[in-house]
């Protein structure tokens, strides 16, 4: 719980539809690793987090207005990235596809000759 005594505030995108398992959106209830991070963070520095949930498309505008104060995202995804401050990497991803153990389908790493 952050110190009663705290007036600063971090508007935090959550995004509508989250991003699981780094952001979860359920009964406008607020979870994931990257909402679990940020509210350990926030407490430790005096901060209360309120999660804002703005459509893709708004971030960046609404970022730069004020409107929130921060969102998760990487660098790479983000058009003129010069515009914004980055943190460190959070969490280290490797995107993988997966598929129903009883699946038909059948993977083979190895890239054909």
């Amino acid at each position: 719980m952050a110190n009663e005594q705290s007036t600063k505030t971090l508007r935090f995108n959550v995004s509508p539809n989250g991003y699981p398992p780094y952001l979860i959106v359920k009964n406008n209830q607020p979870a994931g690793i990257m909402w679990d991070v940020v509210t350990l963070i926030a407490e430790r520095i005096g901060y209360d987090v309120v999660a804002e949930q703005v459509p893709r498309k708004r971030v960046d505008t609404m970022l730069q207005e004020g409107y929130i104060d921060s969102t998760p995202r990487a660098i790479e995804w983000t058009d003129n990235p010069e515009q914004f401050l980055f943190t460190d990497p959070v969490v280290a991803v490797e995107e993988v596809l997966f598929i129903p153990a009883g699946s038909d389908l059948h993977y083979d790493s190895r890239l054909p000759n």
